[in-house]
């Protein structure tokens, strides 16, 4: 599987670190109310742009799509299958797996809503030295709004006290200097699997170390 620990791909966001294995709390411990309001206010690093449909009415009155753009925050979620060994391993259950996708996403009173935007294999393989493209041509707008239609991601709410379960992710971290611990993270990435415009700020919050987040 591609390396995740690439900053340029995704950016790892650290809300809790724990002993280990007494998953005592150490540092941080965020709520998922904390999180959700960062993600309402869509706090760096987390916003990021993509292209969206938006309905208009022209003035003969006929409706259509045109293209937007639109800005969200998008995190990466687990994929869970009937016969997903990870649902009986603690451990195995904490590990990315490369058919976790990523989803924006939108809180909503005491639940959240998951859009589906791509899989996270899709993010590992895109060739961030792509150059950007320059402006659709109509015909290529055209296209791109009947892909839009056609490939429209599947829209999932969970209650928020299952956003642990689903969006976040841990690992043990050995003894060296400091006891071993446990740290707890969720992953956000950029809305468009092909969007590389935040990899310096991926790359300047990814300078701490997790001990930055260890207290004794």
């Amino acid at each position: 599987m591609p390396n995740l620990r690439r900053s340029d791909r995704l950016q790892k966001c650290f809300f809790e670190v724990n002993t280990n294995p007494y998953r005592c709390l150490h540092r941080l411990g965020l709520t998922a109310d904390q999180i959700m309001n960062a993600i309402k206010k869509k706090m760096p690093p987390l916003k990021s742009q993509y292209t969206a449909l938006k309905p208009v009415v022209k003035d003969d009155g006929r409706h259509e799509m045109e293209l937007s753009k639109e800005a969200g925050v998008c995190i990466l979620g687990k994929e869970f299958t009937m016969g997903d060994g990870r649902l009986a391993d603690e451990f195995d259950y904490q590990t990315v797996k490369n058919t976790d996708r990523v989803y924006k996403i939108a809180p909503s009173g005491a639940s959240f809503q998951l859009e589906e935007r791509y899989t996270l294999l899709t993010r590992m393989v895109a060739d961030r030295n792509a150059t950007e493209k320059v402006e659709m041509t109509e015909d290529e707008k055209r296209r791109y709004i009947t892909l839009l239609q056609s490939v429209a991601g599947k829209t999932i709410e969970y209650p928020l006290e299952r956003f642990a379960k689903v969006m976040t992710f841990g690992e043990v971290i050995p003894e060296e200097n400091v006891p071993s611990h446990i740290i707890e993270y969720f992953y956000t990435c950029p809305c468009e699997a092909t969007d590389f415009s935040k990899t310096k700020e991926y790359e300047k919050l990814s300078t701490k170390r997790v001990t930055d987040y260890y207290v004794d």
